[in-house]
Order: C-alpha cells, then structure tokens, then sequence
C-alpha cells in the first residue's frame, strides 16, 4: 500500500502542481508541504477539501484503499435542474416511443444534469429540448451495455485529470467508439445529411486555406482530409483542381458508405477514402503537403498525461506530412470534455501545446462563428448557438528542426 504523501503527490499531479492543490483546495502550500514531507498530518476536513478539489475519494486518500471509490463522481447536481431534467426526459420517451432500463435512464438523467450544468444560461433550452436529447440518447445506444454506458460517463468525467496512462488509453477507447458509432446512428446520419456540399461562406473559407497553402508551397499537390466524413471538402477541392491528389480517412461505417457513392458516381476518383482511426492512419510518411481535419477533431479526448488521444493525432500529422507542408483545423472552441456527446474542446493555448509536443510551428488561430462558415442560405442548416464558436488555425511543419 503507498504512502499517504505519495497518494497526496498523486493528487498534486492531478491539480498540475502542487501550488496549485493548495489553490484550489483551499489548503496553504506551506501546511500541504508538511503534510508532504510527514512532518504534519491533515485532519479530516482538509482531507476532504483536497480529496474533493481533485475528484478522489477522501477514503482513498486518508487510507490508501484502491478499491474506496477512486472513480465516484464529485458531480453536485442543483434540485431545479433534476427535477426539470426528469421531466424533459420523461416525456421525450413518451413522445418517441424510446425505451430505457431504469438504470439506464438514470445514467442518461446523470449526464442531462452534467451537461446542463457545464452549459451557459441561454444553452439550457436547447440541451434540453427533445432534438437534443434525442441525439444523446443515439449516443448513449452505441454502448448496449448499462456498464458500458456507466464506463463511458465515468470517462467524460475523469480522463481530463487520469495519470494513470493505462486506464486513460482504457477510457479513450471508449469515448473515440461513442465518437465514431454515433455517426452510424439516425443523428449521426442526419449530421452528415444536413450539409451535403461546399458552398458560399464554407467555400471561401477552404479556398482561403488551399490559397494560403499554395502561396507557402506553389508545388503542393497531395492533400489528405481526416475525418473525412460524407467527402464534401475532397469534393470541394477536386473540382477546384482535379490534378491534386487527394486522400481521405473515416472511422465511421457510414461515412465511408457515403464516400464510396461519390466515388462511384464520378465525384472523386474511385479509392479516394478509405475506413481508418484518425489515431493510426495507414499512410506512408512524408506524403502530404496539406492535412485537414475539420469537425471531426472533438471526437478524441485529450490526456493529462499528454500520451495518447489526441497526442497520437497530432504525431501521426506530424508524421505523414512532409517538411513544410500544412495542417489545417477547425474544431470546437474551449477547454474541457462535454457531457453533450463527449466533444473535446480546444483552445489556443491547448493547441500550441499539442504542436510543440509534435513540432508543428503555429501560422494563425482565430476563434470563428461555425454558422457564419456553414450557412448556405437556410437558417435550419445553422448549429446552435449554444454551438457556434470553433477554432481555427494553421500550423505547418518546419522545413527544419531550427524553426
């Protein structure tokens, strides 16, 4: 059994720092170094307050047991929103027919709560409206086992603060499965129906980038897209210039289904895209001279450990473009994993650090309104605006290891 300090370094690790434990618990830093080198020992109540601030069970941490409820959650559900979240839920399974085990809806009614409470004020509404929670509840059927499901919320919850690296590669396997089996279900079809093509705004935001690309590297030719999803950007591109060669990649079965269509009907050339994990792309190195990876980098976590997720996205761009080539993103802004479909956020201090980790050199980042990029003329084809802000950035990988 480990020492009480070594549990509480853990804990230290888990805040970022051990100033940062004495932060956020509300202990001084000097009285949790003396509770560090055994020269003091914390009372209960501090126990507590440190146990809390880092989502550990006080009894693993005053007693060392592994199995006192490490991973039980530290969620504080508010009264009002339960009890409004159990009506909405309520009836939208009366409406649509839908069926849940009860322990099954409760997990849902734990995730509802989460997620209405990481949402701003005017989000509330639209979280809680049946659109979405009929997309949840998709999103919870890719797993149809409860403890599975169980697993699933445990990992949204406590991957982003996890060292342990094993259990943290355990717990991105099972949200990248969600990500990808979702776009398998009715709303994750109905995602990749509702913007089928590239045009107005969308489209001058990808010839901004391919013209931005083409002004660093007037030879490029090779262009990969991953997360690829119905093909619209390879579609897009192709047209603009049909001697580019072109590649895509997508986990997800029904992504795939719809690129081979296209790829049948004339739109691109036949084994354009191929079914493959963003994490581990079966492509040679060196290959490309532009990556991009629009909407589909929230489908994979971040780590605390800073191995694995999206860590092994960032190295496999790294890898597979060649020196002075481009990696284009858009994905979801802010920090954090969201209860509402296990999306990760990122921000720009996020991604300047994945691209140092992996040698890509920042070019530009802004934070951009999705619906302002996305809108073809009709408001329906809008996110919400619970939704709308996403980063986007460029990075490119330096034509030398002095950059």
């Amino acid at each position: 059994m480990r020492l009480f300090s070594e549990r509480l370094q853990e804990c230290a690790l888990r805040a970022g720092s051990k100033v940062e434990l004495a932060k956020v618990s509300g202990v001084s830093f000097s009285q949790l170094m003396r509770y560090l080198n055994g020269s003091s020992k914390p009372t209960l109540p501090k126990i507590e307050a440190i146990a809390k601030s880092v989502g550990v069970s006080a009894g693993w941490l005053a007693g060392g047991d592994e199995n006192t409820g490490k991973y039980i959650s530290q969620v504080l559900i508010d009264q009002d929103v339960f009890i409004q979240v159990v009506q909405k839920v309520e009836a939208v399974l009366a409406n649509t027919s839908k069926a849940m085990s009860p322990e099954r809806k409760g997990i849902f009614i734990f995730a509802v709560c989460k997620a209405a409470e990481q949402a701003a004020r005017e989000e509330k509404d639209f979280l809680l409206s049946e659109r979405s929670l009929v997309e949840m509840m998709d999103f919870m059927t890719v797993f149809p086992d409860d403890n599975d499901v169980k697993e699933l919320y445990k990992a949204i919850e406590f991957l982003p603060k996890e060292i342990d690296q094993a259990k943290a590669d355990e717990w991105i396997s099972i949200i990248c499965c969600a990500n990808r089996e979702f776009y398998n279900t009715q709303s994750g079809q109905r995602y990749f129906d509702r913007v089928p093509n590239i045009e107005d705004v969308y489209a001058q935001e990808i010839s901004r980038v391919l013209a931005k690309v083409d002004a660093i590297s007037p030879a490029f030719r090779d262009i990969l897209d991953i997360g690829c999803g119905n093909g619209r950007h390879l579609k897009f591109i192709h047209d603009k210039n049909n001697g580019w060669n072109l590649k895509g990649v997508d986990s997800s079965i029904y992504a795939i289904q719809l690129c081979r269509h296209i790829e049948v009907t004339g739109q691109l050339p036949e084994g354009t895209v191929q079914q493959a994990d963003i994490r581990k792309i079966p492509l040679p190195s060196n290959s490309f001279d532009l990556i991009i990876a629009r909407n589909s980098l929230f489908c994979v976590p971040l780590t605390a450990t800073g191995k694995g997720g999206l860590d092994d996205v960032f190295a496999e761009i790294s890898r597979l473009l060649r020196p002075g080539g481009v990696f284009h993103g858009m994905t979801r802004y802010g920090t954090g994993i969201t209860f509402y479909q296990a999306h990760q956020l990122l921000d720009e201090p996020t991604l300047k650090l994945l691209c140092a980790r992996h040698g890509l050199h920042p070019m530009g980042m802004r934070v951009v309104d999705v619906n302002a990029s996305i809108n073809i003329g009709t408001p329906q084809n809008n996110v919400h605006n619970s939704f709308k802000d996403f980063i986007s950035f460029e990075v490119v990988k330096p034509r030398t290891t002095n950059i």
